[in-house]
C-alpha cells in the first residue's frame, strides 16, 4: 500500500541520496565544474554522516572532560550506578503518578478550612494535606517496591552480569545450570519478601484508618 511504499522510500533515502547526487553531477547538463565539485563534496559528506544517524553527536563524556567536570571517562555500562539510574528513572515516575492521583481526589475545601483557621500554607500541607495523602504514598511505595524487586529487564540490560538481583539469579539457575530446585527456593524467598511487605503495608493502613 501507499504507507508501506512511503516507509520504504524514507528508509532508503539516506543511502540513495549520495548516489543520486553523484549521478546528477556526473550528467553533462552544462553546469559549471565548480557546482559539480561542490555537489560531489556534499555527497561525500552526507555519506560520512548517514551511517551515524544523519547527525554526528558528541558524547556527553567528551563534553564533561572538556569542561573539566570529570578527570577520566565515565564507566556507566554494566555497573550498579547504571542500574540505580534506570530504576529511579522509571519507578519515580510511577510513584509520582500514584501520589498525584491521590492528591486529585482531595477536596480543596480542606486547604481553605485550614487557611480560615489561621494556618499557613506550610502548616496546611504538614498537618492536613500530608496526613490525608499518606495512604496513597504507602500504596505507591508498595507497588514500586514490588515492581522493582521483581524487575528482570532493567538490571539485565544496564547492569549486565556484574550486578545480579534476585530475578537474574533465578533465571541463571534455570537457564545456565538447570537447577530448578534452587530456582524454586529463590522464588519462594522472593514471594515471601513481597508478602511480608504487603502485610506490613496493610497493617499500617488499617492502623492509620482506625
Amino acid at each position: 500500500d501507499n504507507f508501506t511504499q512511503r516507509t520504504q522510500a524514507a528508509a532508503q533515502f539516506p543511502t540513495d541520496l549520495p548516489l543520486r547526487a553523484e549521478q546528477q553531477n556526473a550528467r553533462p547538463n552544462g553546469r559549471t565544474g565548480r557546482r559539480r565539485r561542490r555537489g560531489v563534496a556534499h555527497a561525500a559528506d552526507f555519506r560520512k554522516i548517514a551511517p551515524r544517524g544523519l547527525v554526528q553527536l558528541r558524547e556527553p563524556t567528551c563534553i564533561l572532560l572538556e569542561l573539566g567536570v570529570i578527570a577520566e571517562p565515565l564507566q556507566l555500562a554494566n555497573t550498579r550506578t547504571a542500574t540505580v539510574i534506570g530504576f529511579v528513572h522509571f519507578f519515580v515516575m510511577l510513584l509520582t503518578l500514584t501520589i498525584y492521583a491521590n492528591l486529585k481526589q482531595l477536596s480543596p475545601n480542606y486547604r481553605k478550612a485550614a487557611a480560615d483557621l489561621g494556618a499557613t500554607p506550610l502548616q496546611s500541607f504538614a498537618h492536613v494535606i500530608l496526613p490525608l495523602t499518606l495512604p496513597g504514598i504507602m500504596v505507591g511505595a508498595f507497588l514500586t517496591f514490588v515492581l522493582a524487586i521483581g524487575d528482570y529487564i532493567t538490571p539485565q540490560i544496564l547492569g549486565g552480569n556484574n550486578e545480579l538481583l534476585m530475578p537474574q539469579l533465578i533465571m541463571m539457575q534455570i537457564g545456565r545450570r538447570g537447577d530448578f530446585s534452587s530456582a524454586s527456593a529463590l522464588s519462594i524467598i522472593l514471594m515471601a519478601v513481597v508478602t511480608l511487605a504487603y502485610f506490613a503495608c496493610a497493617r499500617w493502613l488499617r492502623i492509620e484508618r482506625a
